[in-house]
């Protein structure tokens, strides 16, 4: 089987589908959209970009099966230019799974078995692995016997040593009920690892901010996770959007006590939480930045706060690595907040960050670095002592990863 191919890209949530068609090889996107309101009484509504051009359509669907055989209706004509080109075929359908708990070090074919283990690990993401569950079976039902294969966000952190993965509680909790650091948005990590490993060789320590609705800053030493922010869920670590990050673990036993109920408190730290309750109701940092600029102290307050755990984590994970020689911001936040991102590096001159105004204030698509030393690094020479850290913009792409972390195994089982 060719390194080179074109695979589905699927990213199923609880009521919404998001798919890409992908070339490997030079990350050619002939097609991507959505369909979203798949659990809702009212329409479903399609987004569709091919060709340049981008619609819309409403549509009464209803679960991920139907969503799945609109999609393969809207590949028959890009597959069918492609063919006509000679470009080649559809070879697999690949789906972001969030969690795959110990058992999954890497991506792997999608059989009757590997089913069942993933149904097996909802516990540990019951708002995210069923759905993707769900987009597998569905897929199967719509592409017949085209390879499917699971590409899990927990995989690049199966690095990690027990010294960073365990937690200070029972053992019993870990062997009979996985209660242990898994860390996530891996996919992600690992794209922005591989880029820096091709721009700025010599920085082997980064810390990689992924920051958008959801947050993880993850050290990596050698091309490889050594620690990370998120935990067991993907609740733990930063504030984020709608998520609280970390906080007192005594906090839900407590408000058990005060009379709520176990699921009205993890709704509320998983959707009510985080920056939308920080500043009374607003999630979107490019609204919180509009606020704070026309002085809504709350907006500013909830920035200030999203920053100063940033930069908390951002200092701590430089333990796991003994230094730091690039720090790597992505996501929707980190690639396109240059505010956010002064207000981080601002708090960590101590590790020798600093940026450069005018870079920082770039917009572009495009990896590019940013920090203030860029001009020196020609005489500074190669003097350990006068190195100082680099700052970098890293625009990720999951979907692309998630296409050659697919060709990858799909080429080892061929091999094999």
């Amino acid at each position: 089987m060719p390194l080179t191919m074109w695979v589905l890209v699927l990213n199923a949530g609880s009521s919404s589908l998001k798919f890409a068609l992908i070339e490997t090889e030079r990350g050619a996107r002939p097609c991507e959209g959505s369909i979203d309101a798949l659990d809702s009484v009212r329409p479903s509504t399609l987004t569709f970009q091919h060709a340049g051009e981008t619609s819309h359509q409403q549509l009464e669907l209803t679960g991920h099966a139907a969503a799945l055989a609109h999609v393969a209706h809207c590949l028959q004509l890009p597959l069918k230019t492609l063919a006509t080109r000679g470009e080649g075929a559809l070879a697999a359908v690949a789906h972001r799974v969030v969690h795959g708990g110990e058992r999954f070090r890497q991506a792997v074919r999608v059989d009757a078995a590997v089913e069942r283990e993933l149904d097996a690990l909802s516990p540990l993401a019951p708002l995210h692995n069923p759905p993707a569950l769900a987009g597998i079976q569905a897929a199967v039902q719509a592409f017949g016997d085209l390879p499917q294969v699971a590409v899990f966000d927990t995989a690049f952190h199966q690095s990690l040593t027990p010294l960073a993965y365990r937690y200070a509680v029972p053992e019993a909790w870990y062997r009979e009920f996985g209660v242990r650091k898994y860390g996530f948005h891996g996919t992600s990590v690992r794209f922005v690892t591989e880029t820096m490993a091709e721009l700025s060789p010599q920085a082997r320590r980064l810390v990689v901010a992924h920051l958008g609705n959801g947050c993880s800053l993850t050290a990596v030493a050698d091309g490889k996770s050594c620690d990370t922010t998120m935990g067991l869920t993907p609740l733990a670590g930063v504030v984020m959007g709608t998520r609280c990050g970390d906080i007192d673990p005594g906090l839900p036993a407590y408000l058990a006590r005060c009379g709520l109920e176990v699921k009205e408190v993890d709704r509320a730290l998983n959707h009510a939480s985080g920056l939308f309750a920080l500043s009374g109701g607003e999630s979107d940092v490019r609204e919180l930045e509009a606020q704070a600029s026309a002085g809504v102290a709350t907006a500013r307050f909830a920035l200030n706060v999203f920053a100063d755990r940033a930069a908390k984590a951002v200092a701590a994970l430089t333990v796991s690595l003994g230094g730091l020689d690039a720090l790597c911001f992505s996501g929707g936040i980190g690639e396109h907040g240059s505010a956010m991102r002064a207000r981080i590096v601002a708090r960590l001159g101590f590790l020798r960050l600093r940026l450069n105004e005018s870079l920082n204030a770039v917009r572009e698509n495009q990896a590019r670095r940013i920090d203030a030393f860029q001009a020196d690094q020609d005489h500074l020479g190669d003097r350990v002592g006068d190195r100082r850290s680099e700052v970098w913009v890293v625009p990720t792409d999951e979907a692309v990863m998630i296409a050659k972390e697919a060709a990858q195994v799909l080429n080892c089982s061929a091999r094999g």
